[in-house]
């Protein structure tokens, strides 16, 4: 069954979309954050979406700039927003302290719950930053609670924005490889289970399918976590008793690894520790079948048909065949998937975003 496409950009849009449908005239808004992800953002030369952070300001038409740069022009801007970890606490304090009277101090927490606890080193730290926000909000489920018992206040959702760039790499059924792909992620190596959990899978009328491991790069993360192709395929081949994936692709470009998963049957995502879960939601776009962790936003909020409990790898490998043997629920997951990923539009956020600007109870 093919997927309703209305409202999807079939010409690539060469990232995050924008457009005078995205801009205000109302909201001026800067990001402050490190030189090092200021400059990033300027040297961007593909929709690498990283973390919330640059999506984010992307889809608000954010400008992006070092604490020193807002200082010298912070009379120009009615918004500041702050993506928060450990590096930037000065700067949350600089602003709170320097930003101009009707100025709306806007932000939220960076990394998932488990993160946040050595990244911050103790909560005290993590309340001091929060509490210096005119609004705090939550990209995380697990972010919500946590800073609901440091702020007192309801903490409201927002969306992470994507732009449909991962409808340019769809294909029909049909087309697809026979393969399940897992995505591979730095933090937690999970290579081992996600084989696993695709192992054997066969269809009715005996194909075997492949298994990919596939991961996106870039030279700034490849130095950062240290790891390289050769130091990657230790322990994935193991001559004469195991060869756990067929093909692996575990540092490609961002928009050739979209390519490749659009073009397989299944994507596992088995990040094992919490987060938003981005995987889920490019393969709600893709309309690629998910198979993760409950964990994750995504899987349980896109894909609960699909969704496991964390290392439950034999009902990821039972819903990978029941997905293979059956296609009335392969279209049933999507379809269901699609209608979900809306709210994650660029401005159906961007209407979100600007809501609680409107509500801020500060605003004139």
């Amino acid at each position: 069954m093919e997927i309703e496409k209305e409202k999807v950009p079939i010409v690539p849009t060469g990232g995050i979309a924008k457009g005078k449908e995205f801009g205000s005239e109302k909201w001026k808004i800067a990001m402050v954050t490190t030189a090092k992800w200021a400059n990033h953002k300027r040297t961007m030369k593909h929709p690498y979406p990283l973390t919330e952070l640059l999506t984010l300001a992307d889809s608000l038409h954010m400008d992006v700039m070092t604490i020193n740069q807002w200082m010298k022009k912070k009379e120009e801007y009615n918004v500041v927003y702050m993506m928060m970890f450990m590096g930037v606490h000065d700067e949350v304090m600089a602003v709170k302290e320097h930003k101009p009277d009707g100025t709306i101090f806007i932000g939220n927490i960076d990394y998932a719950a488990e993160i946040m606890q050595f990244n911050f080193g103790s909560w005290p730290v993590i309340k001091e930053m929060v509490c210096a926000l005119d609004i705090c909000c939550a990209t995380q489920r697990g972010q919500k609670p946590i800073c609901e018992l440091l702020t007192g206040k309801e903490i409201p959702y927002i969306y992470v924005p994507y732009d449909e760039f991962g409808v340019q790499s769809r294909v029909s059924y049909e087309k697809r490889h026979n393969a399940v792909a897992s995505i591979w992620h730095r933090w937690d190596d999970n290579r081992m289970f996600p084989a696993l959990a695709m192992d054997g899978i066969v269809d009715k009328n005996g194909n075997i399918y492949e298994k990919y491991l596939l991961g996106y790069t870039t030279e700034t993360l490849d130095k950062l976590a240290g790891y390289t192709e050769d130091n990657m395929a230790q322990n994935i081949e193991i001559p004469g008793k195991v060869n756990m994936f067929d093909k692996i692709a575990p540092m490609i470009e961002y928009e050739k690894n979209l390519q490749i998963m659009g073009s397989c049957k299944i994507i596992i995502e088995g990040y094992t520790l919490t987060s938003m879960g981005r995987i889920g939601v490019e393969c709600a776009f893709l309309q690629v079948p998910c198979v993760g962790y409950r964990g994750l936003d995504s899987c349980l909020d896109l894909w609960p048909d699909l969704a496991c409990e964390y290392y439950d790898v034999k009902g990821m490998h039972d819903r990978i065949q029941r997905l293979v043997d059956d296609r009335d629920f392969y279209d049933e997951v999507v379809d269901k998937a699609w209608e979900l990923v809306q709210r994650h539009r660029p401005s159906v956020v961007q209407e979100a975003f600007y809501g609680l600007l409107e509500g801020y109870e500060g605003v004139k």
